[in-house]
């Protein structure tokens, strides 16, 4: 199970053993709860933190307070991307996660989207749904993925704001 977890409104993604990543405007910190499960439609562990901080930009870190992985193992946390985003990703495909809306309306089951990679400008990574798919309301905080060089999936950000069809440039 990938560690994209729900704090019910935004998405977050556990990142190592007490960590979990997201976006500093889904207003995270001591005593959020984020939720994962196994079924994508039905995150019901949950693990309240114990502070919250905001490193830069629209990311927040909350701190578990213990590690996660005990209390859930088949939980699988996602590390960061450490390499360079340079203007040679551009083209290539990421994968974004969140548990937003869907086309249905409905919400709160976890979905992943693969989009390429629309634009770099220093730490703004854009992805593009090119009109027919994306990610929408919801999926704030949640993680943009991408393989690195090592083979690996990475955590290269978090998902800001988008496109307000759901379905363009995030």
């Amino acid at each position: 199970m990938m560690g994209v977890g729900n704090f019910y409104g935004c998405a977050g993604t556990w990142m190592a053993p007490n960590w979990v990543l997201t976006g500093s405007h889904c207003g995270v910190g001591r005593g959020s709860e984020i939720c994962f499960g196994e079924d994508r439609r039905n995150a019901t562990r949950c693990f309240a933190g114990s502070a919250g901080y905001e490193p830069r930009g629209d990311m927040a870190l909350l701190d578990m307070g213990r590690d996660i992985t005990a209390a859930f193992p088949g939980i699988q946390p996602i590390p960061l991307f450490t390499d360079e985003l340079t203007q040679d990703w551009i083209g290539r495909t990421a994968e974004a996660g969140g548990y937003g809306q869907q086309e249905n309306g409905q919400s709160n089951e976890r979905e992943f989207t693969a989009e390429p990679i629309y634009s770099i400008s220093g730490d703004l990574v854009s992805i593009d749904g090119e009109g027919r798919r994306g990610v929408c309301f919801g999926d704030s905080g949640g993680p943009l993925m991408v393989i690195a060089s090592d083979g690996t999936v990475r955590i290269a950000g978090v998902l800001s704001h988008g496109d307000p069809s759901c379905l363009g440039v995030d």
